[in-house]
């Protein structure tokens, strides 16, 4: 079980990590946006996580939950599904709330995945498995953007974000977003899988 909890918190941060430089550059190519009041936006799902995480933590280390972290993935489902709907001229509240789901999903699903798979390892062990979901995370992360910039390139070329061209991005930020969700939906069957298989 210990390679298919790992497997969806690779998935999830295929999902969820290239969310930062879309957003960025669609709030402030195509909204206008300067970089602080981008920043003060993109940190809401940061926040969500920093809050969460912690007090799930020790709600998973008293009772034992086994179904917080398929919420979390559910949250990261509809957020991103919420992302795909962003146009030129959508309401920044659609923004805080797509960035909200995904940090609550996060905040939810990354700290008892990551319990499953040391809690699978002896003391040993543990460094071994640190180092691994570390590389995961980075692996994850590089893929979703790698991702990302297939879906833009296949859209827009090479050229600059300029407003001629502005609906172009916005199909390849649909798509970009869709692609995500699906891949989040996925981590829900994997973590339903393994939690049946370790309950």
């Amino acid at each position: 079980m210990t390679s298919f909890s790992a497997l969806s918190l690779l998935l999830i941060n295929i999902a969820t990590s290239a969310m930062w430089t879309l957003l960025s550059l669609y709030l402030q190519d195509l909204r206008g946006l300067d970089t602080l009041t981008t920043a003060l936006i993109m940190a809401v799902q940061p926040l969500a996580v920093a809050l969460l995480s912690p007090l799930v933590g020790r709600t998973v280390d008293k009772n034992d939950n086994r179904i917080i972290n398929i919420i979390g993935a559910l949250f990261c489902t509809i957020g991103l599904l919420n992302l795909a709907l962003l146009d030129i001229n959508t309401s920044l509240f659609l923004v805080l709330t797509g960035l909200l789901l995904v940090g609550v999903g996060m905040g939810l699903f990354s700290t008892p995945t990551t319990r499953n798979v040391l809690a699978s390892l002896t003391d040993k062990f543990y460094g071994i498995g640190s180092a691994s979901l570390s590389t995961l995370i980075y692996i994850g992360q590089t893929l979703s953007l790698g991702v990302l910039l297939f879906i833009l390139t296949g859209y827009m070329g090479d050229v600059q974000i300029v407003p001629g061209n502005y609906h172009l991005f916005i199909e390849g930020l649909h798509v970009s977003f869709l692609l995500f969700a699906v891949i989040s939906a996925m981590v829900i069957g994997v973590t339903i899988y393994v939690e049946r298989r370790i309950s």
